[in-house]
């Protein structure tokens, strides 16, 4: 088992992440994905919401099961189950797409903008596109069969087909506004409408249209309409701006108008016949008529986001969509309505990141989150009485009035808001990993916009300061004082232009401390400020802008970049190297403004803002590239702690996580170097690998093999809300599936005939070469076995104890197992290489030396294979933070030595003998993976595979290797 995979479902699988956080007033329970879902073609992935968090602007169900929605940057998403699995598919499209057509289970039409017209006939797996003979932006779609569909847009747009969407027609619609809804009942009756009170009906299949206009607003006036849906050729349903819904019962001849006054807005409609409807609003609200509108009863939707649209299967099933991601469903007629996938919509302002496993991230609205496994799972965090929660003024529930948080390390945090008046600060702290917060300066400092601790005693705060000009605080005893050190109007600042009118601080954004003497400022007005001292005095510094700066990074107190600019009218980066004296402008423009910065080094640095943009420099700022995100949510902040592993967040809850590929430069671009000797699908003269099987929809993470004949893999599917356990064998002939007792953490394996394995919660199961049966329940999180002979396997994993994890070690003596030792940290990895030689991997290395187990250092902390207490070979990383390298480590009976070195992150090992090793590896997060063979003396690349990760190796002898890759796929080696 690779140390990569030690917590399989806890570090390095966040298609697998559990988030337990709000979205409205529900708590939901994580979800995988299916095909990669949560993961976008470049070099971003989601980590909330999931599946995604991008707008849906379309639904359309096939039947009860099957229905697909669309939204924002191509996407794309299926359910099969009824809602409690979505799936993404690959629009092969970045346009944002506003509606869908669902045929059946196989046959879907997709449009959006940019004339987009998407087709599948095998249930989304592929898509093609279709040209439509327009470049108009196309908002909807209606279709009557597998062949025959109308599509509406911009500039009054509508297309019809009659062949499945191969060739189009342009219909007359005798209006140039943009047309947002179109329905059909029967092919003959077709009903569209738009902006400006614009409703228009054909009768003859859309050949003509004509306008409606026989129905009265009690304004007298008119109202953009915004979705329409015409259950029979007697009645239609319009949904319209100003709160109104239009209903007619004869085809049109006669409307009645109504206008439910406590909908904050509507957004969509759906209507099953005559007298029952659905309507929509901007705040989750959801209202359903069954007496064709004269009254309406509100359903609780669970979700406080718009939503955009419905779909109705029958009187009890309807889907719905809408912004941040939001898919409901009920099966009940709208009686409860359910949220499928997890996480929280709530904006993000705040994002700290203490290490590559250990963020946190607060909302402005609340809630607190942190990860302690780099985004795979998010616990929620209660400030408690730290701090009064407000009630939300629209919507319902309540919210945190917290604006930012930065973390010291995994334990200790402050936090920083309030409104922006005086005495109305907040500053609370934790120092236990967020369990607890205590207030800090609570009531007695102004309404604070950003923090930044140094260390357990030092951190510094500013504020806004609404209009008395903003504020700068800091603590350098943890907190139990806070010192006012802003300067005021009238004192002396250092500046570099002495003709320069200094009338005190504006308002401050952010804040970057380096300790307790150095800090820079984000300051109104393009103005930064820099103080060497504790804040006795200040440098002035302004910029040659005069738009806000938004975010502040410093890496010392020479080297600084500030972003900024207003949103939607401009953006700027600039960099300083010399604390301030001159600032270089590296990237100046229209259209988006920055939000955030954050830097690891001199040369790499990232800035996020409006749109979904980040752009990144890897070369301290000679050039800027643009990275996709697939999102046009604004981002509002950046943190980093290595190359590969960067989040940014901001509205509707985004949370994104970056991961580098290496065959591209952290730009997204293509790397341009001379080619490996060693390509995909090429070897070296001494082996021969092919891809052998393909476990379809799956992820396959932990390989064993006890000789040529009997090999497993296991793994689990991919669906959400929960997975399934996943097994597959090799038989000397062919791969068959099996059906294991649960999923398996982690085998251990002597012989065909005796195969130890670990569920879930502490059982061990036992394999006699015909059937599994529980041998323990240990009753305490187990995560890996190390088995020598039938007397001798070790386990390992932990428990939590008033909130703390504490690690544990058992032990079976072919009759009993019983908890030989404990660690001070979750045991994840043990390893046996003989009765008086085993270690566990627990924070530090515990040797058992045959009579107990000792703390020692030196010995390496990945996975590890023997062939005897003399020939252990083992993984080991150097510098983990920052990825630097990996190592094969020898061990001889007496030391260890390092046998070879790569910048590749190395994650499997196996050996067949003292000649024949394997290792699998590449750079983390990244599209490049190669398979590594050691002769005896050497280790060199044997075999490359592009775009998938591979995961584990495996040897049964010389002559009989398998891979596995996280999407399922098993290579096997042989000796040619």
């Amino acid at each position: 088992m690779a140390l990569r995979k030690i917590l399989v479902l806890v570090i390095l699988l966040p298609l697998l992440g559990t988030i337990l956080v709000s979205c409205g007033n529900e708590t939901m329970s994580g979800s995988a994905n299916k095909a990669d879902v949560n993961k976008l073609a470049n070099a971003w992935e989601w980590q909330n919401p999931l599946p995604q968090g991008n707008n849906l602007e379309g639904v359309s169900a096939a039947d009860v099961d099957t229905c697909w929605a669309v939204g924002y940057e191509g996407t794309i998403l299926k359910t099969e189950d009824g809602g409690e699995a979505w799936f993404m598919q690959d629009a092969g499209t970045e346009e944002s797409l506003h509606g869908v057509a669902a045929i059946d289970g196989d046959t879907a039409l997709v449009v959006g903008k940019a004339g987009t017209v998407l087709k599948t006939v095998d249930g989304g797996e592929t898509w093609e596109r279709k040209d439509a003979g327009t470049a108009e932006d196309l908002e909807a779609i209606c279709a009557l069969d597998n062949n025959t569909a109308w599509v509406v847009g911009y500039h009054g747009t509508i297309l019809k087909t009659v062949d499945g969407g191969e060739t189009w027609q342009r219909q007359t619609s005798g209006t140039d506004v943009i047309l947002e809804g179109i329905t059909t009942p029967d092919g003959k009756n077709v009903w569209a409408c738009g902006w400006y009170g614009i409703l228009l009906k054909s009768s003859d299949g859309g050949s003509t249209w004509q306008g409606v206009t026989n129905y009265t607003l009690s304004w007298g006036g008119w109202t953009s309409f915004y979705s329409i849906d015409a259950p029979s050729a007697e009645s239609c349903w319009v949904q319209g701006g100003d709160r109104v819904v239009l209903w007619t019962g004869d085809g049109g001849q006669s409307w009645s108008v109504y206008e439910p006054g406590s909908l904050s807005g509507m957004s969509g409609i759906a209507a099953l016949d005559k007298n029952r409807a659905w309507i929509a609003g901007s705040i989750g609200e959801i209202y359903y008529t069954d007496n064709a509108g004269s009254t309406w009863q509100k359903q609780d939707s669970s979700t406080q986001q718009t939503i955009t649209q419905f779909s109705v299967v029958d009187p009890d099933t309807l889907y719905a969509v809408g912004a941040s991601g939001t898919l409901l469903m009920t099966g009940d007629g709208g009686e409860n309505w359910e949220r499928s996938g997890s996480g929280s919509c709530r904006d993000i302002s705040g994002v700290s990141a203490a290490d590559v496993n250990t963020v946190w991230v607060i909302g402005d609205s609340g809630p607190i989150l942190k990860t302690v496994d780099g985004g795979v799972n998010w616990q929620e965090l209660d400030p408690g009485d730290a701090i009064e929660t407000r009630d939300v003024a629209v919507g319902g529930g309540v919210w945190l009035p917290l604006n930012d948080i930065s973390a010291v390390d995994g334990d200790t945090a402050w936090a920083v808001g309030g409104e922006m008046d005086w005495g109305d600060g907040y500053i609370i702290k934790t120092s236990d990993g967020g369990n607890t917060w205590t207030a800090q300066g609570k009531g007695d400092v102004m309404g604070l916009t950003a923090v930044s601790a140094v260390d357990e005693s030092t951190c510094w705060a500013v504020s806004a300061g609404g209009g008395s000009g903003g504020a700068v605080y800091r603590t350098v005893d943890g907190g139990e004082k806070w010192e006012d050190i802003t300067p005021r109007s009238g004192e002396e600042f250092t500046t570099w232009d002495d003709e320069e009118m200094i009338m005190g601080m504006g308002f401050l954004s952010d804040v970057c401390a380096l300790d307790a003497d150095t800090c820079w400022l984000a300051d109104s007005f393009g103005v930064a400020w820099r103080t060497s001292d504790g804040g006795a005095t200040w440098e002035f510094i302004r910029l040659d802008t005069d738009n806000s700066i938004n975010g502040i990074y410093a890496l010392d107190g020479e080297t600084c970049w500030a972003v900024g600019g207003d949103f939607g009218e401009g953006h700027f980066i600039f960099k300083t190297t010399d604390g301030g004296k001159t600032w270089e402008e590296q990237l100046f423009g229209e259209g988006y403004g920055f939000g955030g910065v954050c830097a690891i080094s001199g040369d790499t640095c990232w800035a996020v803002g409006q749109d979904g943009t980040v752009v990144l420099t890897t070369d301290g700022g000679e050039t800027w590239s643009e990275q996709r995100t697939g999102t046009s949510n604004m981002l509002s902040e950046v943190a980093a702690a290595a190359p590969g592993a960067v989040w940014a967040a901001g509205m509707g809850g985004t949370i994104l996580h970056a991961y580098h590929d290496p065959g591209r430069d952290m730009a997204g671009q293509a790397i341009t170097a001379e080619e490996e000797s060693i390509g995909e699908g090429k070897e070296n003269s001494r082996y021969t690998w092919e891809l052998q099987f393909t476990v379809k929809d799956a992820f396959l993470m932990d390989l064993y093999a006890a000789d040529a004949e009997h090999v497993w893999a296991i793994g689990s599917t991919f669906t959400v809300p929960e997975t399934y356990p996943l097994m597959y064998f090799y038989n000397g002939n062919q791969w068959e599936k099996q059906e294991p007792p649960e999923e398996f953490r982690d085998m251990s394996i002597i012989d065909a005939d005796h195969v130890w394995a670990l569920g879930s919660k502490g059982k061990i199961y036992f394999y006699d070469g015909s059937s599994w049966t529980e041998q323990a329940d240990i009753g305490v999180e187990l995560y890996s076995i190390s088995a020598l002979d039938s007397e001798h396997v070790w386990a390992a994993g932990d428990e939590v104890i008033d909130y703390q994890s504490h690690g544990f070690i058992y032990f079976y003596d072919g009759n009993t197992w019983t908890r030989q030792s404990s660690t001070d940290w979750s045991a994840h990895y043990v390893f046996a290489a003989s009765p008086s030689h085993a270690w566990v991997d627990a924070g530090n290395i515990y040797v058992f030396d045959g009579k107990g187990w000792t703390v020692t250092t030196g010995y390496p902390d990945g996975e590890a294979c023997a062939l005897g207490p003399q020939q252990i070979w083992a993984l080991d990383v150097e510098d983990y933070a920052s990825q630097r390298y990996s190592k094969v480590m020898f061990y001889d009976g007496t030391s260890w030595s390092e046998q070879y070195r790569t910048e590749e992150m190395l994650g499997a090992l196996t050996v067949a003998d003292p000649g024949h090793a394997w290792a699998i590896g590449g750079m983390e997060h990244g599209n490049e993976f190669f398979i590594y063979f050691y002769d005896g003396s050497t280790w060199e690349k044997q075999y490359r595979v592009e775009d998938l990760e591979l995961y584990d190796i495996a040897a049964a002898d010389a002559d009989h290797v398998w891979a596995i890759s996280m999407m399922g796929e098993i290579y096997f080696g042989t000796r040619k």
